[in-house]
């Protein structure tokens, strides 16, 4: 009677087991779909984000007291405007 009970013990262990290791490998898998989602949504996006940074280091190197800076910053803004239209 005892090998029995270890017998299905054992059983038990296993099927429990295979049960976790299923559940573990269907979150791992929702996981990389989701990872690989945020590396498509970046490659799509990295052109507007080097844009973005070349426009903000435009404006943060623009000395707002001088009104040529500013029209110089005006120019550029206004011909980015008109290429993304």
């Amino acid at each position: 009677m005892e090998i029995i009970i270890e017998i299905y013990m054992y059983l038990r262990d296993g099927i429990k087991e295979h049960f976790i290791l299923k559940k573990v490998r269907k979150k791992f898998k929702k996981l990389n779909e989701i990872n690989s989602d945020i590396q498509n949504m970046y490659a799509e996006n990295q052109g507007l984000l080097e844009t973005d940074k070349t426009i903000i280091d435009k404006v943060l190197s623009t000395d707002v007291t001088n009104s040529h800076d500013i029209n110089e910053l005006y120019l550029f803004l206004k011909n980015y405007l008109d290429k993304t239209q």
